[in-house]
C-alpha cells in the first residue's frame, strides 16, 4: 500500500500488533510533515482492522475511544496538515 508520499505503510507491522492506541500514541508525538501523514494513514489502518474485530461487538468503552481516536486524527489532518474539515 502507498501513501501520499510514495512512502509504503508497513501494514505487516500493523497485522502483528494492530494495536491502535500505541499507533495514535505515535501520531501525536511526531511534529508534523510526511511522517505525520504516513503515521495517520497507519492509525487509521488499524482502527479499521480493530472495527473489523470487534464487527460491532466489543466493550462500549472501547468503541467509544475508537471513535475519539478518530476524531482526533480529522482534526490532526484539519489543523496541522491544513486538509479541509469534512464534518
Amino acid at each position: 500500500m502507498s501513501g501520499i508520499f510514495g512512502n509504503s505503510l508497513e501494514v505487516s507491522a500493523l497485522t502483528k500488533d494492530p494495536s491502535w492506541k500505541r499507533s495514535l500514541e505515535k501520531v501525536m508525538r511526531e511534529p508534523g510533515g510526511p511522517k505525520l501523514v504516513e503515521l495517520i494513514h497507519a492509525t487509521e489502518l488499524a482502527l479499521f482492522y480493530r472495527w473489523q474485530e470487534l464487527a460491532g461487538d466489543g466493550p462500549a468503552q472501547e468503541r467509544e475511544s475508537m471513535q475519539q481516536a478518530a476524531a482526533n486524527l480529522r482534526s490532526l489532518q484539519s489543523h496541522r496538515l491544513g486538509w479541509p474539515d469534512w464534518s
